[in-house]
């Protein structure tokens, strides 16, 4: 669960980082290009490239320091950690399989 939550912060980090170059390149691209009722538009971007740059960056020290708290409290505490997932797991399983039957109870049932 914690991998699934560490690789989806992953995906939209470098989904931002993607975002923020792109529109950099686009603005390079685009210098002298259009006239005065695009430079609006072009400031616009720029205001948005600016905040995007400006949420990236708060996302990725925020994730580093929720990645270095999560990996100390394991190192910590191990045992709880490790009691936790299992508990979680099991919980999951049993909703999981409810779940399942519940389906397959009412597929069967239909025909």
């Amino acid at each position: 669960m914690i991998m699934e939550t560490e690789e989806s912060a992953d995906r939209i980090l470098r989904s931002l980082r993607l975002l923020v170059s792109e529109s950099d390149e686009l603005l390079k691209a685009t210098v002298g290009e259009f006239g005065d009722k695009d430079c609006g538009a072009r400031a616009r971007l720029q205001a948005a490239a600016s905040r995007c740059k400006t949420v990236w960056r708060e996302l990725e020290k925020r994730a580093i320091a929720d990645a270095k708290a999560a990996g100390l409290a394991v190192r910590l505490h191990p045992y709880e950690s490790a009691g936790i997932a299992f508990g979680i797991g099991v919980l999951l399983g049993l909703v999981l399989t409810r779940n399942l039957r519940a389906t397959l109870r009412h597929t069967s049932s239909r025909t």
